[in-house]
């Protein structure tokens, strides 16, 4: 239940038109997160940490057959995710359009809970494939593009 209500909440609050009115993904490089939204806090680091090695370590969980270990990876991702967005505020930043700065940071949280949430959906595929199909079609992954082989993080996405 945790889980589906942790992709749940952060899959509206993105995808809203209150925060992403277009409804765009936006693309971020692996550098630029390690780079940019590493910055933004202690949260956000440890947030990209876990990304950049959470599908390697998913993936060994599910080919040694614990996955529940591989479960508790994604779950813990998303657990910092939504404290990495409760902390970004980024309802405030969308009603500060005129400041550059705001926009840039909206950007930066909007790409990292996608991607978190990308790399989610497309993890949990072998164990919960319903609810992987519902997030990977609400953020417009093609089917193509659905395999855990060579997955990583903050790869392939692209703007709308």
């Amino acid at each position: 239940a945790e889980l589906a209500d942790h992709l749940g909440n952060l899959l509206m609050r993105c995808t809203g038109s209150a925060l992403n009115p277009r409804g765009v993904f936006p693309s971020l490089t692996l550098e630029e997160a390690q780079e940019e939204v590493t910055q933004l806090s202690p949260v956000a680091e440890q947030l990209v940490t876990r990304l950049d090695t959470l599908s390697e370590h998913v993936c060994a969980h599910y080919e040694a057959f614990h996955f529940y270990r591989g479960l508790e990876a994604v779950q813990e991702a998303l657990r910092k995710c939504n404290a990495f967005f409760q902390q970004q505020e980024p309802w405030r930043l969308s009603k500060e359009t005129r400041n550059e700065a705001s926009r840039r940071r909206l950007r930066l949280v909007l790409a990292t809970t996608l991607e978190t949430l990308k790399l989610s959906g497309l993890l949990l595929q072998p164990i919960v494939p319903r609810i992987s199909r519902r997030v990977l079609d609400k953020l417009s992954v093609p089917q193509e593009e659905r395999s855990l082989r060579g997955l990583r993080a903050f790869e392939g996405t692209e703007e709308d």
